[in-house]
């Protein structure tokens, strides 16, 4: 299990991972042209159309 943080300030979104929540470690960040609101969800593939994936998500947290 792996834990992800997005962070956005303004026009930029910075990434974060983590192995336990707590220690975090920047992955990198980009710029770009956002409105003042943007949606967000979560998503799995396999990569291969013959290849069924399934994930579970959880402690997900959404904060302004």
């Amino acid at each position: 299990p792996s834990w992800v943080k997005l962070v956005r300030v303004g026009q930029t979104i910075s990434a974060y991972r983590s192995g336990d929540g707590v220690a975090w470690t920047f992955v990198g960040s980009d710029s770009f042209s956002m409105g003042a609101s943007v949606y967000v969800g979560l998503a799995v593939s396999s990569h291969d159309n013959a290849i069924v994936s399934t994930a579970t998500f959880d402690n997900v947290t959404i904060t302004r």
